[in-house]
């Protein structure tokens, strides 16, 4: 009975032994699955790692071929740049002195443009004086043309009267315009060497200014011709006279009239 009974718990103590053995066995086969699926995955990883490893080698090996070519470029362009770089200091030297010397050149500008206004301003300054001048002068030349006229109609008109003016009834006289309309025909009221005083039917234009005049008579014989200028007009109420100045006669002439003349005298 004793035997049976260790028997018996010695088949349930292999039971629970067989069903602790098969639950381990179950648990190391999932923990095995889990480890094969973690080793599949870790060998996917590896591949993509290796696949990574080897693209980065690639681009490494690349890089360094680029590096090397790099460095031989630069080997190449270094004295370039040293160059480059003595260059860009000398222009730098060169622009510092370009810019100082633009400053002066800006300073000079500024003092020659303040010197330019200032003579400007005198200049502008000496026109208004010189046109004042030039104004005064102006007067005074015109004042003076005036008194020099005024002189000369006083000194003719003091000829005129130092030749002796007569009336002559053997001189006839025509005075023509210059267009050749007749302006006056008959016996002057006076003659002289100088001038001609008429009586006329109707007043003499203002626009009439030289004249053509021609003497005649039995006390001259040959008609004489002269060159006139209309020097006064005079209208009454009924009579109008006006007064002839003889600019211009041929001396042949001039010895006949002052011949009449002297005849009628």
């Amino acid at each position: 009975m004793t035997q049976l009974t260790d028997v018996l718990a010695t088949s349930v103590d292999v039971a629970d032994v067989l069903r602790k053995l098969e639950a381990l066995v179950e648990h190391w086969q999932h923990t095995a699955e889990r480890f094969r699926v973690q080793w599949q995955e870790s060998e996917w990883y590896l591949g993509e790692t290796r696949a990574t490893v080897a693209h980065v080698q690639e681009q490494l090996t690349s890089m360094r071929e680029t590096y090397g070519w790099l460095e031989h470029a630069y080997r190449e362009v270094e004295p370039r740049l040293h160059e480059a770089a003595h260059e860009r200091d000398d222009a730098n030297r060169d622009l510092v002195e370009a810019r100082a010397a633009h400053e002066a050149l800006l300073r000079q500008h500024l003092e020659m443009a303040a010197e330019l206004a200032g003579a400007r301003h005198d200049v502008e300054a000496m026109r208004r004086f010189a046109e004042t001048v030039q104004q005064k002068l102006d007067a005074e030349r015109a004042r003076g043309d005036a008194l020099a006229a005024e002189v000369e109609a006083v000194r003719r008109r003091a000829e005129r009267r130092s030749k002796s003016r007569t009336h002559h009834p053997d001189l006839i006289a025509e005075v023509h315009a210059v267009d050749g309309q007749l302006l006056f025909h008959g016996c002057p009221s006076n003659v002289s060497l100088t001038g001609l005083a008429l009586a006329l039917d109707e007043p003499l234009a203002e626009s009439l200014d030289f004249v053509k005049v021609t003497i005649y008579g039995p006390a001259v014989g040959r008609p004489i011709e002269a060159i006139g200028r209309l020097v006064w007009r005079q209208s009454a109420d009924q009579s109008c006279q006006g007064g002839c100045e003889l600019l211009d006669m041929s001396p042949e002439g001039r010895k006949t009239l002052e011949e009449a003349l002297a005849t009628a005298a």
